[in-house]
């Protein structure tokens, strides 16, 4: 079991006892998840302090982070990790089973954390704050200890860098999509909106329910509006190939299996019987890097769609508005369409139709030479367009 040697060593005073400690975790969870939930505010309480900022009584812990992410303090991959430990009122309720698996996770994350700050942080504290006995003490000390700017420019990158290199296991990496789903409108939670957890559809809310069984094993979400299925997630770990990982959405698809009053939308779509396919392994979009990273996305539906990225969840709403649209009529009509009314030459109404065909295949960029007896670019954008 770690001892936070890290921390140990660069601000022992901000460590609250007894916070990895397994024979606790099992006998008092709540009493374990609160004091990760301390550790998380003391390294936070450090951060502010180091960049001189006012943390005064009454603040919150999520008014803290959000000061820290508005300014760009806080690396935006820690942020979820934040959230999660600091979110011990949702145990209320939650299965025996669900509560052991989450104070697994808080006291894991607890301790990146943990590692992360010392790492990042602890080489520009002072002698005082190293040698403080208790948090306040310590934070008082960053505080009255003056960084320049350079100082804390250093700590700033070594952070930044220390985050985005960190190796995340994959339930670490569903705690950043149960992060991203939340704020995208879904009710989510993998240890406690779990299939397995009794957790199951409802009308009135729109849920992303974990580990939905299938034919071929759980999906790692299956997302309901209301008690329609309109999704499935696969969810890999950070650094994995997303969109390669999309065939195993599509396998969902083909056996998931329905109970209570849950139900489908429609359907089948040749063998899927659900419409909307996802894969991610929560990292941000990143075009020189698409294959292993952001959200994958294939609407089933129709047989030439292509799989596509995202820059983030679509909502519930998003998602029914999506699900009304009957694609495959409208691709008819722009297939039958006529251009002549539009009083095109015959190159320009060529370049449209290969426009099209290119966009039938799944292409959202296409080049080719121009010349100038094309016309101007615009005049053929814009007749491409209406």
């Amino acid at each position: 079991m770690s001892s936070f040697a890290d921390l140990k060593s660069s601000c022992p005073g901000i460590i609250v006892p007894g916070t990895l400690a397994s024979g606790a975790q099992a006998e008092e969870p709540v009493a374990a998840l609160e004091r990760v939930q301390l550790l998380g505010e003391h390294v936070i309480r450090c951060i502010l302090a180091f960049e001189g900022l006012e943390d005064r009584d009454g603040i919150t812990q999520t008014d803290r982070l959000n000061t820290l992410s508005n300014r760009g303090l806080l690396p935006s991959t820690l942020l979820p990790f934040f959230h999660a430990i600091n979110e011990t009122s949702q145990t209320a309720g939650m299965p025996p089973a669900a509560l052991q698996m989450r104070v697994a996770l808080t006291a894991k994350l607890a301790e990146r954390l943990a590692t992360w700050f010392a790492k990042s942080y602890g080489p520009q504290l002072s002698v005082t704050a190293k040698s403080a006995s208790n948090a306040e003490s310590a934070i008082k000390a960053i505080r009255e200890s003056t960084s320049s700017d350079g100082i804390r420019r250093s700590a700033r990158e070594s952070a930044a860098r220390r985050a985005n290199t960190m190796q995340l296991g994959e339930d670490e990496t569903r705690v950043l999509i149960d992060f991203q789903l939340r704020a995208a409108g879904w009710q989510t939670d993998t240890w406690a909106i779990r299939h397995s957890q009794g957790a199951r559809p409802e009308k009135g809310s729109n849920k992303a329910i974990a580990e939905w069984p299938t034919e071929t094993g759980p999906a790692d979400y299956a997302l309901f509006s209301g008690l329609d299925l309109v999704g499935v997630v696969e969810a890999k770990k950070m650094g994995k190939d997303v969109i390669a990982h999309l065939k195993q959405s599509k396998r969902y698809s083909h056996g998931i299996t329905l109970d209570a009053e849950a139900r489908f939308v429609g359907g089948p779509w040749e063998d899927y019987r659900v419409p909307f396919l996802f894969s991610t392994n929560a990292r941000p979009y990143l075009d020189q890097l698409k294959e292993k990273s952001g959200i994958w996305f294939l609407d089933a539906r129709c047989p030439t769609n292509h799989p596509r990225p995202l820059l983030g969840w679509y909502s519930p709403e998003e998602l029914l508005d999506l699900l009304q649209q009957d694609v495959l009529a409208a691709e008819e009509r722009l297939a039958n369409e006529p251009l002549d009314y539009l009083g095109l030459r015959d190159y320009q109404q060529k370049a449209i139709r290969r426009i099209e065909s290119a966009l039938d295949q799944g292409q959202s960029r296409l080049s080719w030479p121009w010349r100038p007896e094309l016309g101007k670019p615009s005049s053929l954008l814009g007749s491409s367009i209406g």
